[in-house]
């Protein structure tokens, strides 16, 4: 890259657009989703075993949702593929 282009490169307004839309939401499930999620030994010991991107994406999914019912629902679905040694894709 020549030097006038690292020059706007560096000089532009949004730097942190060049994050993905998953590392804005909070990393970690809130504290009663958590403690729910804990409650199945089984599914949370797989869910710790999977890589911290697999963690991050699933937790995404759950914080995105808009109503408190869908997060739960998304969560269930969660543990239930978990449980089941499975991922959800």
């Amino acid at each position: 890259m020549t030097q006038a282009g690292l020059e706007l490169f560096n000089d532009r307004k949004d730097k942190a657009g060049d994050r993905y839309s998953y590392e804005n939401f909070p990393a970690n499930l809130a504290p009663e989703m958590e403690e729910l999620f804990r409650k199945n030994k089984e599914a949370w010991t797989f869910f710790e075993k999977q890589p911290p991107s697999y963690r991050k994406v699933r937790i995404y999914w759950i914080n995105s949702a808009k109503q408190d019912e869908t997060k739960l629902n998304r969560l269930k679905k969660l543990i239930d593929a978990c449980q089941q040694g499975r991922r959800l894709f």
